[in-house]
């Protein structure tokens, strides 16, 4: 990873006004921010990993150029979900704080990518001054956890389309595109509770969103098509 300097860059505002968690705030107030507090800026070249599954989250990791790949694997490898998001964006923003603050992905840089780091303390200190990220902290929270609730009727009472969505939308981020789920001795529809005949209908009708290889992978073009589900 390279240290990276962009911070009298006026494009470099612009970018920072439109990352999630940041939105809102108003240029002379970020600018405040950049120059009081310690915001690291770096670069990952194709292919570096700036991110271990399992590593403790200490800050906010943000893309603000190019894209990185997320990849969550559980049972030693078996099943694995990976997923692109491209900037602006942040990464596991809910790992920060509560119970569990580790990473359950790896990150890995798909081409040059710009990156911005912002330390826990830092970032609470942001929260504290301007509510305006406080705000939009919470409102990612409190959507992935609505977003789980409101699930649990997919589960329970709806159809097989709706709870591969659920599933689907559950494991990834806003944002994110090129979902490929695999799994490498068990087949797909047992794994999400759907038989194979109902998998298979679910996939059709869901064509041009997602499509299914083979019984042991399924690829989703982008989550944000799910979002109506």
């Amino acid at each position: 990873m390279k240290e990276s300097d962009k911070t009298s860059s006026p494009s470099i505002y612009n970018t920072l006004l439109q990352l999630p968690l940041i939105k809102g705030v108003s240029p002379s107030r970020l600018t405040e921010m950049v120059g009081r507090l310690k915001i690291h800026f770096f670069k990952a070249t194709d292919g570096e990993s700036f991110v271990s599954a399992g590593s403790e989250c200490k800050s906010l990791i943000f893309v603000l150029s190019g894209s990185v790949r997320l990849t969550m694997e559980c049972g030693n490898g078996d099943f694995a979900i990976s997923y692109t998001l491209e900037a602006p964006q942040v990464i596991s923003p809910d790992c920060l704080f509560g119970i569990d603050t580790h990473y359950p992905c790896s990150v890995t840089a798909t081409g040059d990518t710009g990156l911005m780091e912002i330390r826990k303390e830092d970032f609470r200190q942001m929260m504290a001054l301007d509510p305006v990220f406080l705000f939009n902290y919470l409102n990612s929270i409190c959507t992935g956890s609505q977003r789980g609730r409101g699930g649990l009727a997919s589960i329970a009472a709806g159809s097989a389309t709706e709870r591969l969505a659920y599933w689907i939308t559950t494991l990834t981020q806003p944002g994110s595109r090129n979902i490929e789920i695999t799994s490498r001795t068990r087949e797909l529809h047992s794994i999400v509770g759907l038989t194979p005949t109902e998998l298979a209908e679910a996939a059709g009708r869901l064509r041009n969103r997602v499509t299914m290889p083979d019984s042991h992978t399924l690829l989703v073009s982008s989550r944000d098509d799910l979002g109506s589900i």
